[in-house]
């Protein structure tokens, strides 16, 4: 049986392989010789991939639910089918292939769901997966051939109370030991080619390199092998750009073959090589190296995160890939390559392909750069089309930590053959270069600009400046909710919603607010409260929460807390979660997190420092800041924020883009990880250079502000011109099984006479490979 139940995606350990093979090995140098000959590169993980709707190929029920990709969803109250799927040979070329299932528990008890693979009516292979987990999950069930035959029948006889959403296939591309030997070739007529390699002595059976980069992410690998007598050991090694970040020991004691799960590994470099140094006795068949999650828009975020994802409009090429330079391994570099120069010359030439650009529309170009040697150096680069030059700039490079520079200001595309290269200075290591639209989209579903009109009249403005933070909430397939702030004619902030009819890109803003500060309001635990803006809203079992920031006369800025039934109306004031204790701290835009297995609810709050300044990220949970003062019952007494290091996320390092203000962001959770979008800056206030970046945490350990971990890909935007934020408050959203984030940009587009109307958002989108 070929099974992948319970796959575990983590982060590897890091031993010192080639130490042990060096010195077990100074005798077969001639052996590494002929082995470095035959070196023979695995292809790529193929593009090409099947995918179905569990409702499309149902057989239980089929169920709204809108975290399902398309918001349905398959389910049954007892065991039997959820999903039957047939393709034939016309469909589905011969092969191996993995299959994948998107699948949640519906009470978070373990179920098992089983899928029986049949070609031409005979059950050929039971492949399974045990799914614990109330939010959905995309589980490997393993993988199957489809070598012969006329028909692939795709079945499963499952456990009740499953919610199944989606099934993909995608094929393997796996090298035969006889390509790769590192041991003696011989006869096997039960190897996949008749051939397969063994060994008398301890040493390499299998040895490959990758000649292209794989999408950087998590992986398996697995060995088809035999034990020729006795149990013994195969122990895979996994070596990224000359680092061994991952060593598994597996025994094999079956006298047939079959295909064992060597090892399993984060990628994200630029060169993959795979080997091993096992005991004799194994006859080894095949290598293959498999993704542990498909490319899917369920996975967004995952995808984003690895660079395999962009925001819409945005596109980035490692300098290596266009390289007019020298490339060399850089560990600081975000795949461990870069390129450089010992004299003038040129980094990086690029010629984007015309289906990433729009004529009329207006880019950006940024680079990704560090000083070798700490000394300033200039970098000038110069768009050019059919030979005019559209745009040329000199930026001065001089940090020895990688940063984004903007290498050209906004240029208008006119349809020519597009380059982009430079004549700079040695001395510089050049990691990546990013295009960016920078004119917002008038339709489609990329870059676009929200709007906001009165209540009743879609031609009437709906705000009267910037709504600024915008926290989002899906109701239903048909309906959003945007929550933002305004002040009308009050001069005081109160809270606003708005509701949306178009997948959350135009809201009628409801003309009474939600949170309403134009009376004094007396709030308990805190006392008067006279602006109330920037919140955050979920929905949960029993309604909509709320967490948003506020002032009063005599009370410094705080986070308070909610509560509707409806997310419209009636909206409860309960009191301030966190409230500063120091004249010179914040308990400033809040967010709520609510973790997908148990429901319960952590806060984030930033902590604006006026003397160290530092702007400081917070967490902790609910349940926790509603009693953390000793016989306090909440709200009141008010839960006082006395220390200002209380629940610190990690801060970035000096000289970092982000390193004095970790700022407002939201999280969003996706297949067992929180990701958050966040804005950061060199400047604890609203000055120096502001952009926006992501950072993840995992579901066992979200509690833990210290486990958050930040993206070597940062920041995702970057503010055209520094002095101000012009890029700020960050929101995740998925939206009808889209992913998007919302932000604030005063910028784009902006007008001497002030613009009201500054809210964008970008889709999340999976590429192509």
């Amino acid at each position: 049986m070929s099974t992948d139940a319970g796959i575990e995606n983590r982060r590897p350990h890091t031993m010192p392989a080639f130490l042990i093979w060096t010195s077990t090995m100074k005798h077969s140098n001639c052996i590494w010789l002929m082995v470095l000959t035959l070196l023979m590169p695995l292809q790529s993980l193929a593009a090409s991939q099947w995918a179905k709707e569990a409702e499309v190929v149902a057989g239980g029920q089929v169920v709204a639910d809108e975290d399902a990709s398309n918001a349905q969803a398959v389910t049954r109250a007892d065991a039997g089918i959820y999903t039957w799927w047939t393709l034939n040979a016309a469909e589905l070329s011969h092969g191996r292939y993995a299959i994948y299932v998107r699948a949640r528990s519906l009470d978070g008890q373990a179920r098992s769901f089983s899928e029986s693979v049949k070609i031409d009516g005979q059950l050929v292979d039971t492949l399974s997966a045990t799914v614990d987990h109330r939010a959905y999950r995309w589980y490997r069930l393993g993988f199957f051939d489809f070598a012969n035959g006329q028909t692939l029948l795709l079945a499963d006889w499952s456990s009740p109370s499953l919610q199944v959403d989606k099934l993909i296939i995608e094929p393997i591309v796996s090298a035969a030991g006889a390509d790769i030997a590192g041991g003696n070739l011989v006869a096997d007529s039960g190897a996949s080619t008749g051939q397969a390699i063994v060994r008398q002595t301890a040493g390499p059976y299998t040895w490959y390199v990758h000649s292209v980069s794989p999408p950087h992410g998590n992986y398996s690998v697995y060995v088809r092998a035999r034990a020729l007598g006795a149990a013994t050991t195969f122990t895979q090694h996994v070596v990224v750009n000359g680092k061994t970040v991952a060593v598994k020991a597996t025994e094999i004691g079956d006298s047939n073959y079959r295909w064992v799960r060597a090892a399993d590994f984060e990628y994200t470099g630029s060169n993959l090589r795979l080997s091993d140094y096992s005991s004799p006795g194994l006859a080894v068949d095949r290598v293959a190296l498999v993704q542990s999650k498909p490319k899917d828009e369920t996975l967004s975020l995952y995808h984003l995160w690895y660079g395999n994802a962009h925001l819409a409009g945005i596109h980035t090429q490692q300098a290596e890939a266009v390289a007019g330079g020298s490339v060399f391994d850089d560990e600081l570099a975000d795949d461990a390559r870069a390129v450089s120069r010992d004299s003038v010359g040129i980094y990086t030439y690029w010629t984007p392909a015309a289906s990433q650009l729009v004529v009329g529309q207006s880019y950006t170009v940024d680079v990704r750069a560090r000083s070798l040697d700490g000394g300033t150096h200039s970098f000038g680069m110069v768009a050019r089309s059919n030979g005019n030059v559209l745009a040329e700039k000199s930026s001065a490079i001089g940090s020895s930590v990688y940063g984004w520079y903007k290498a050209l200001n906004s240029f208008v595309y006119d349809g020519g053959a597009l380059t982009l290269g430079d004549w700079s200075d040695p001395g510089l290591a050049i990691d990546s270069i990013r295009l960016t639209r920078t004119a917002v989209e008038t339709s489609g579903d990329g870059y676009r600009r929200i709007g906001f009109f009165a209540q009743g009249n879609p031609s009437a403005p709906g705000i009267t400046e910037t709504a600024a933070r915008v926290s989002i909430v899906p109701v239903n397939a048909q309906t959003t909710y945007a929550y933002f702030r305004d002040n009308g004619s009050t001069d005081r902030y109160k809270v606003m919603v708005g509701t949306s009819t178009d997948a959350g890109l135009n809201f009628e803003v409801r003309a009474q607010p939600v949170i309403d500060t134009s009376t004094t309001l007396n709030v308990p635990g805190y006392g008067v409260m006279d602006n109330a803006y920037d919140p955050s809203v979920i929905r949960t079992s029993d309604g909509y929460q709320m967490v948003f920031e506020a002032s009063g006369p005599q009370q410094r800025v705080s986070s308070l807390l909610a509560h509707s039934a409806d997310g419209l109306n009636g909206w409860d004031v309960r009191g301030p979660l966190v409230k500063s204790a120091q004249s010179n701290g914040s308990a400033s835009t809040p967010n709520l997190i609510r973790r997908a297995d148990s429901g319960e609810l952590y806060l984030q709050w930033v902590n604006v420092h006026e003397f160290s300044l530092l702007t400081s990220r917070h967490q902790a949970s609910l349940s926790y800041l509603t009693t953390w003062n000793p016989g306090a019952v909440w709200p009141q007494p008010a839960a006082v924020f006395t220390d200002t290091d209380f629940g610190q996320l990690p801060q970035a390092a000096a000289g970092s883009w982000d390193d004095k203000n970790f700022g407002s962001g939201s999280v969003l959770f996706e297949d067992g990880i929180y990701y958050m979008a966040y804005e950061g800056a060199n400047h604890p206030f609203c000055e120096g250079n502001w952009g926006i970046g992501m950072a993840r945490n995992s579901e066992a350990t979200l509690a833990d502000p210290g486990a958050w971990e930040k993206s070597s890909l940062n920041p995702w935007l970057k503010a055209i011109n520094s002095g101000t934020c012009w890029i700020s408050y960050p929101h995740l959203s998925k939206l009808n099984g889209r992913y998007y984030l919302y932000y604030q940009h005063p910028e784009i587009e902006w007008t001497p006479t002030g613009q009201i109307n500054d809210i964008y958002r970008r889709r999340i989108s999976v590429e192509s490979e």
